[in-house]
């Protein structure tokens, strides 16, 4: 009998482990991890690691990426993917999917699983694949004729692809034509038309014009400080002019993202109002994203939780003052304030304003003189903030001044000069560099302005290569030179530690600056002509960056030196670069200036 009970036991306990095992299968059939699943393959490779996968869903503009593995794997998390009926798109330079797109049906039980078998691109296809980096890499021509081009702080890739350029039959006489007229459009305001297909706008009837006035003659043109003909030129040579049906040299494009790199959902939110061109971007402690819309001057809200924009006509700080000027120009930067406080700037207006959320009301500032466009990041230690001006008097050479803005009182509290040698004589007028080129004189400048944690002025020196630190009480000046000369340094941000991360766009790599060591350790893009522009860090201790020419976002770790490139599924043309503090993992913005896009990066890694 005992032995009876204890078999009649142990039957009982392996049925009830069945049924629970049973069970647990059924659960997870019902409710699995991944939405899509499936692999991508090719005649010529095989299995294919790097390739991006896009969906979108039907009836929206969101696109959601992700990277196949070294198995030629990739699954959508349902976390990032919900039911209905996809598109599936790819980026994979070389490659297509045969009838261009795929279509998968999504449920909300069941994994759905579609396989990508791809071919091979034209040329014709490869060329509307390449970003301005392989443009760079694959043409013709010399290094100097190269940085002649390129080695600008606006170039032909600064407001569209360069595909536009190469793919026309203009002589050099005709190109001429061409950039005297481009000469007169603002790259942060009128850029966006007709950018990779995603819209296209007039922008002779849009108003955004860069200084007004007659056209420069002909004979006296010059393309940012450059020889405009030797460009013409070198333009013709390049491009279907003659009688080319083809180009006469091979297109090469950047390997595909390995490894790391493939570890990583990627999610593209257009901004409803189309066109718009958007500069800027911040989020506050509650992962809202705020942005800048530098095209229309409207301040812009996006909830990620919700799907929901929102947008707030700016006040009107954005009228340039100065005599003679006709440029108008938008929401150029913008930061969210301890309080929570929405600030925003704009290329040389008259100062600067807060949106408060809760009130739905603006605060302004009037500035001693016109402020520069970008902002420094806010801290809570501390209720002040920093812009730089000249303020202008007649027949008096103005020098660069950074302002010291206590923003709880209200009152401007300090003004520093920013550009002066150890006797105090300002540099800040014009002078001659001997730069890649460029023949006019130049003034060096602050391109980002930031403050430290202590809230003292940060100041990226572009032509000086240099980090200049103005401290807030004393008005005492430190440069830090960049170990790369000619580097540029362009746009940055203070992280926890309390370095400068900065994006060095002439020297294809992001910097980091330690006031400990007082030293500036570099990582690099993997190619020339990335043209670095902008770099924060994150919570871990890494630095990421964006590039104006590749499409990719560098990830930079110090501790071991490895440097990891995320492909965008998307051409970019990301400014900033913000990570949301409303997070424990990792999570980085980027605004999409040209094609009006808002991109969440979420590394798996």
């Amino acid at each position: 009998m005992e032995k009876y009970m204890s078999s009649r036991t142990m039957l009982m306990r392996t049925f009830a482990t069945m049924i629970v095992w049973v069970l647990t299968v059924m659960v997870a059939a019902a409710s699995p991890t991944d939405a899509l699943t499936g692999s991508v393959t090719s005649d010529a490779e095989g299995k294919m690691e790097g390739v991006l996968v896009i969906a979108q869903k039907e009836g929206s503009r969101v696109l959601t990426s992700v990277v196949s593995d070294a198995q030629g794997r990739y699954r959508f998390p349902r976390t990032h993917l919900e039911s209905g009926n996809y598109k599936i798109m790819i980026r994979a330079a070389g490659y297509v999917i045969p009838d261009g797109s795929a279509s998968v049906s999504v449920g909300p039980s069941r994994t759905a699983e579609l396989n990508l078998h791809l071919r091979q691109a034209t040329t014709d296809q490869l060329a509307h694949q390449l970003t301005n980096t392989d443009w760079w890499t694959s043409i013709p021509g010399t290094e100097s004729e190269k940085d002649l081009l390129i080695r600008k702080v606006s170039n032909c890739g600064t407001c569209h692809d360069l595909e536009r350029v190469t793919r026309s039959s203009y002589t050099a006489d005709q190109f001429i034509l061409v950039m005297r007229r481009m000469s007169t459009y603002d790259g942060d305001n009128t850029s966006g038309c007709g950018t990779g297909g995603a819209f296209s706008c007039d922008v002779q009837t849009r108003g955004r014009i860069q200084g007004g006035g007659p056209l420069p003659p002909l004979d006296k043109f010059s393309w940012g400080g450059g020889d405009a003909h030797a460009i013409a030129e070198y333009l013709s040579s390049i491009n279907l002019g003659g009688d080319k049906a083809i180009w006469n040299y091979p297109l090469k494009a950047t390997p595909r993202p390995k490894g790391r790199a493939t570890h990583v959902i990627v999610t593209v939110f257009p901004i409803p109002r189309q066109p718009s061109v958007i500069h800027d971007l911040t989020v506050d402690a509650k992962g809202n994203v705020w942005y800048g819309d530098s095209g229309w001057g409207y301040l812009g809200k996006f909830d990620p939780k919700t799907g929901k924009f929102s947008e707030y006509e700016a006040p009107n700080i954005w009228s340039d003052p100065r005599p003679g000027r006709q440029r108008i120009v938008g929401v150029q930067d913008v930061e969210v304030d301890p309080s929570g406080n929405v600030w925003i700037t704009a290329i040389n207006g008259k100062g600067m304003a807060y949106f408060n959320p809760t009130t739905g009301k603006w605060v302004q500032f009037e500035m001693p003189a016109p402020t520069w466009a970008f902002l420094p990041a806010f801290h809570s230690s501390f209720n002040t903030t920093w812009t730089t001006g000249r303020e202008q008097q007649p027949g008096v050479p103005a020098p660069l001044k950074a302002y010291l803005l206590n923003y709880s009182t209200e009152k401007v509290e300090a003004s520093y000069p920013i550009m002066v040698d150890d006797t105090g004589k300002d540099l800040s007028g014009p002078r001659h560099l001997d730069v890649y080129g460029l023949q006019n004189p130049v003034s060096p400048f602050c391109y980002q302005i930031e403050q430290d944690l202590q809230g003292n002025f940060l100041c990226a020196d572009f032509y000086d290569s240099s980090i200049v630190r103005v401290d807030a009480k004393t008005g005492a000046r430190t440069e830090f030179h960049t170990p790369t000369p000619n580097a540029a340094p362009r746009r940055g941000h203070t992280d926890g530690q309390g370095r400068f991360w900065f994006g060095e766009f002439w020297g294809d790599k992001i910097g980091m600056l330690d006031f400990r060591s007082g030293n500036i350790r570099e990582f690099s893009y993997s190619a020339k002509y990335a043209s670095a522009y902008a770099a924060t860090g994150d919570q871990h201790g890494e630095g990421w960056g964006t590039s104006q020419g590749s499409d990719r976002v560098l990830r930079a770790n110090p501790a071991t030196g490895e440097t990891t490139e995320y492909l965008m599924p998307v051409y970019t043309d990301a400014r900033k670069i913000v990570l949301d503090p409303s997070t424990t993992k990792t999570t980085l913005w980027l605004p999409n200036k040209n094609l009006a896009q808002l991109i969440r990066i979420e590394p798996q890694d």
